[in-house]
């Protein structure tokens, strides 16, 4: 699609935190989520096929994600920029895990604490800054057998996900 910067992987029409939006992906899952543009740096490939500045992106993405921490053992498996019809963008990724969903949701609630923690039926919300109407980040940790967005990266073993995101009000 001419105009993102990028070649349109997916075209996706959803409902995210009360917004209908049309989204289009772009970004490769070796990229960290605030990355913008074309890598830059060493793109030589190493013997895994992939370029130092890949590498380093993909560190980065394990560590933060959406400024949250992300759990040592999650992958990231997906992730999209969406725009809704007000010019809200919302991105986010999706890690998984084999931890289960009560174990993730116990080290965040270390992490993070219980502000801005929602507890419904085995799923977690976590919405920053806690109290705000419209969050600027959520976190939401669940089942993988739960809904959740067509991600094509998902391990097939995956027993827990954590969706990242954060909507840029423009």
């Amino acid at each position: 699609m001419k105009g993102l910067g990028c070649p349109m992987r997916y075209l996706t029409l959803s409902i995210l935190c009360g917004f209908l939006a049309i989204g289009a992906t772009c970004r490769s899952s070796t990229r960290s989520p605030d990355a913008d543009g074309p890598a830059a740096g060493d793109t030589s490939p190493g013997a895994d096929g992939t370029s130092a500045t890949q590498r380093e992106a993909a560190t980065a993405v394990a560590e933060t994600s959406h400024d949250f921490p992300v759990m040592p053992g999650m992958t990231h498996a997906c992730g999209q920029s969406v725009l809704s019809a007000d010019g809200t963008e919302i991105l986010w990724d999706i890690f998984a895990t084999t931890a289960s969903p009560e174990d993730v949701a116990a080290y965040y609630k270390q992490q993070l604490g219980t502000a801005g923690l929602e507890e419904s039926d085995g799923e977690w919300t976590w919405r920053a800054p806690p109290g705000q109407e419209q969050p600027d980040r959520v976190l939401g940790i669940s089942s993988a057998s739960a809904w959740h967005p067509d991600c094509p990266g998902l391990p097939a073993d995956a027993a827990t996900l954590g969706n990242f995101s954060n909507m840029l009000r423009r």
